[in-house]
């Protein structure tokens, strides 16, 4: 079983496609609900969506602890090429 990820809107393109290849099953923000959600807001998302986050956002680590501890992320702390990124 393959794990479910939602991707924050600052992830790029190629890496959603990367993994979309890889045959993840992967949902942006833009597909699931909209741009420019609160943090809080996109964890929760995540939480009811049964889904591990892909940000670039270091500020995910701020959740207050009862939302951390339901919360499931993946932290990509690359920048640059985005295509680089993907692999």
């Amino acid at each position: 079983m393959f794990i479910k990820f939602l991707a924050d809107e600052n992830v790029p393109l190629q890496v959603v496609e990367a993994l979309r290849q890889a045959r993840y099953e992967v949902t942006t923000v833009s597909e699931a609900a909209h741009p420019g959600m609160k943090n809080e807001e996109f964890a929760k998302l995540s939480i009811q969506l049964v889904r591990v986050i892909i940000t670039r956002d270091a500020d995910f680590i701020r959740l207050k602890q009862p939302l951390m501890r339901q919360l499931r992320f993946v932290y990509i702390g690359l920048s640059g090429d985005p295509d680089s990124t993907a692999q």
